[in-house]
């Protein structure tokens, strides 16, 4: 994670560096090929969850509080 962190912020300076009032069109330039090139250093994970669902009787004691909610404000 500390790879990623420093990264992040890393990417961030060179942004407010380039965005900066003062910056100029040369400094910009400069610093644009750094900017593309740090998000490749990222490490990327993606995790699969299992996809979670609502047993039969959830689901009807869901339907029958509504009902039952909808009735007492009619």
């Amino acid at each position: 994670m500390g790879h990623e962190k420093s990264t992040f912020e890393q990417l961030t300076a060179l942004r407010e560096r380039a965005s900066a009032p003062g910056a100029s069109a040369d400094e910009r330039m400069a610093l644009a090929p750094r900017m593309s090139g740090m998000p490749r250093g990222l490490i990327v994970r993606a995790e699969a969850y299992p996809e979670l669902k609502a047993s039969g009787t959830d689901n009807s004691a869901v339907r029958t509080a509504a009902v039952s909610r909808a009735l007492c404000y009619s």
